[in-house]
């Protein structure tokens, strides 16, 4: 069985169309669309009927998954956003032990199997202190504007960076980043929202003589 298949096809879609209910028109900066307790409740139900009744992995009990969520119930209960609900159900899907399944928000499910998206072309992760950026598209706008894995975005159109659905825009938006380098320097850069290639290019690395390494970074699109 295909279980990350599976998960993201029971689930992702659920996800999906509640976003869809909620918007009308496309909006000049994407929306942070917040969780109702009731939908929190629906996807989490989804991903334990999906997880206890039709996934297999050698060596994993999923009669227990029930239990083990239980166990983070306080902290799921204060989520009220997608891409939060995805990171505390993605980290207790890896500390359950599984390496290969995965929750995805609305706007990821939605690119799966996509060869383009329009935005910066920049992933990061909520800190402390902003936005901190994991990677940059080759062919995205956010490494044409310089920004580097390790830089955080403080600011995203004067408003404090909070969430990563402000590195996403309307296609012909200009974002306006304050960027804090590795090394402790600020600086403000204009980067263009557009249409850019997701497609990462296997590489092949010989190693010694008789070994290489082959990446093959994803097999949907």
């Amino acid at each position: 069985m295909n279980l990350t298949r599976t998960v993201t096809v029971a689930l992702t879609a659920l996800m999906f169309g509640m976003v869809r209910a909620q918007e009308t028109s496309p909006p000049a900066v994407a929306p942070i669309v917040e969780l109702t307790a009731e939908q929190r409740a629906s996807v989490l139900g989804a991903l334990q009927t999906t997880l206890t009744e039709r996934a297999f992995v050698p060596g994993v009990d999923f009669k227990k998954w029930t239990e083990f969520i239980d166990k983070r119930k306080e902290a799921l209960d204060k989520v009220t956003t997608h891409n939060a609900l995805t990171r505390e159900v993605n980290q207790a899907l890896r500390e359950f032990g599984l390496s290969h399944v995965r929750l995805l928000t609305p706007r990821a499910a939605s690119q799966r199997g996509r060869t383009t998206a329009v935005g910066i072309g920049a992933q990061g992760v909520k800190g402390d202190d902003g936005l901190k950026i994991r990677s940059v598209a080759d062919s995205g706008t956010a490494k044409t504007a310089g920004l580097k894995p390790g830089d955080v975005v403080t600011t995203v159109n004067g408003a404090a960076a909070t969430s990563t659905d402000q590195l996403v825009g309307e296609k012909g938006q200009k974002l306006q980043l304050e960027v804090k380098g590795a090394d402790g320097t600020v600086r403000k850069v204009e980067v263009p929202v557009t249409e850019f290639s997701t497609v990462r290019k296997e590489t092949l690395t010989w190693v010694t003589e008789d070994t290489a390494v082959l990446k093959v970074f994803t097999f949907s699109a």
